[in-house]
Order: C-alpha cells, then structure tokens, then sequence
C-alpha cells in the first residue's frame, strides 16, 4: 500500500512536472519568434521606404535627410521595445533601467533637440517612436520623396505596423505569468514527495548508499526541471537562457546602416561579358569571388563579436 501511494504520488509529480516544462519551453521558443519577427518586420520596412526614395525627384538634401532620421527611429523603436519587454509588467524600475536602455543605437543624439526629452517623459515609448516614424512617412510623401504609388506605399506601413503587432503579442508572454495555483501544488507536491523518499527508499535497498543516491538524485531531478521552467518563463531577462537582444539590436543596427550605404551605389548590371543565355555550363567557378567572400564574412564575424 505504501508502494502504490508512493508510485501514485510519483506519477502526479511527473506529469505536473512535464505540463510545467512543455509550457516554459513553448513559451521561450514563442518569446524568440517574436524577437526575431520584431527586427525583421522593422527592417522591411525600412528597406522598402529606401528603395522607394530612389530616383526621387525631390532635393537630395532632403532624401539624405529623410533617410537618415529614418534609421535613427528605427534604431531607437527597437531599443525601448526591447526594453518594454524586458520590464514587462513592472513599470517602476526602482532607480535601475533596463539592459536595453544601454544597447547600441545608431546617432541618436542627432535627432532634433527635445526629441528624446519628450520620449522619456512618456509611459508609451515603443507606441511614441512608432507614431513619429509613421508621421515622418507622410512627411516625405508630401515631400514627393517617394518615387511609387501611394498604394504601393502602405507596404511598408504594413510592415512597421507588424513588427510593432510583433511586439505585443511578446508582450503577454512578459505580462501574463503562470498560474500562481499550479506553480504552488506542484511545489506542494514536490516537497511531501522529496519527504516520502527516505522512507520508501529504505525497503527497496540495504545498502545506504543506493538509498542515499536516490533519495538525493530524484527529488534534485524534479527541483533541476522546475526550476528550469522558472528560467525559460522570462525569455526577455537577459539571463544566460534568454533572447540575446543585444546581439538582435547590433544586427538590425548593422542591417540598417547597410541600407544607407548602399544607397548611393550604383545597380549591379550585366557586363559586356555576360552570356545572356544561361545553361548549366554557364555555373561561375571564380575562385576569387569565393575567396573574397570568405574574406568578407570572416571580417563581418570579427565586427558583430562584442566589444
């Protein structure tokens, strides 16, 4: 009867164990979809409002100008949602901000005068920037910095707007923990299984040690894996088992400054070399090109390691 009780009681702590895990692990992996789809969406955006901006027959100073301001929004949108969704529900930060208030931002202290004054004063942040970007969109539209359609245009407001729908969809996962009930049964549960253990463990064995490293690797088993759970609810947290946001900031960073690079470039065109029908014979097998392409990525690597 004590084997079966004590069975029974292992049987319930397993399955509540394991609905915990799976829950935390859902969570963590949605909590890392979402960050990744934030700066994705964000970059799409922008890459859209660059490439309509060319061949613009607006003054080039205001292109520049447009162009610019835009990535420094960007820039600045992602870092306070970062830092919303590390906060998440605590909205007093006791004199301590949060990480991503000191992640990288691309020239921030460019925009006007005032600008970020107003930003902290405000309890909406990511909703803030988002409405100035949306604001300097139709700017520029009025502006004639826009060589497309308008309804080509709300491609990229569907974008911006995704990534910001992105993020608050991350936003219940920070603020809507697990049922506090669930987490104290099966704690409950945890501890009067952990003081069954040395009971029903001395007649399964005669040896103390056997009994010893039962009694301790079971119920160390069970702490290890809620505890685990713990870890995976706050995927924002900057932990060593959370989203590196740092990383995701550096690279929309270097995503963006690749855009306004490049926007001066000419378009890649055909050479007078180039065979203008292609078959299977005509596969590159340039060495050189592979070789400065390692190159390129082996420098870039370098780049985005932190500092």
């Amino acid at each position: 009867t004590q084997d079966a009780a004590y069975k029974t009681l292992s049987c319930l702590v397993a399955f509540l164990t394991a609905f915990r895990i799976k829950a935390s692990y859902k969570k963590f992996w949605n909590g890392c979809e979402r960050a990744y789809n934030i700066i994705g969406e964000f970059f799409d955006g922008t890459a859209d409002l660059i490439a309509f901006s060319r061949m613009s027959k607006a003054d080039p100073r205001a292109v520049d100008d447009f162009q610019q301001t835009l990535v420094r929004l960007v820039s600045l949108l992602n870092s306070v949602v970062f830092a919303e969704l590390e906060s998440g529900s605590q909205r007093s930060y006791d004199g301590e901000l949060p990480t991503a208030y000191n992640f990288d931002l691309l020239d921030v202290s460019g925009l006007e005068d005032g600008t970020l004054e107003v930003l902290l004063q405000s309890e909406s942040k990511p909703e803030v920037v988002f409405q100035w970007i949306n604001q300097l969109i139709v700017e520029a539209w009025n502006k004639k910095i826009f060589s497309i359609d308008p309804p080509i245009l709300t491609r990229a407001f569907a974008d911006l707007a995704a990534g910001m729908q992105e993020f608050h969809e991350a936003q219940k996962i920070t603020e809507v923990p697990f049922p506090f009930p669930y987490m104290m049964a099966l704690q409950l549960c945890i501890c009067v299984h952990w003081g069954l253990t040395p009971i029903v463990s001395t007649d399964w064995t005669d040896y103390a040690a056997v009994s010893f490293a039962w009694c301790f690797l079971l119920p160390f088993s069970l702490w290890f894996f809620v505890g685990l759970a713990m870890e995976l609810d706050c995927p924002f947290q900057h932990t060593i088992n959370s989203v590196d946001m740092r990383y995701l900031q550096r690279l929309l960073n270097t995503r963006l400054l690749s855009l306004i690079e490049n926007f001066r470039h000419p378009l890649p065109k055909l050479g007078p070399e180039a065979k203008m029908t292609i078959t299977r014979d005509n596969f590159d097998q340039d060495e050189g090109f592979r070789q400065n392409l390692r190159e390129n990525l082996r420098q870039r690597a370098v780049a985005m390691q932190p500092q």
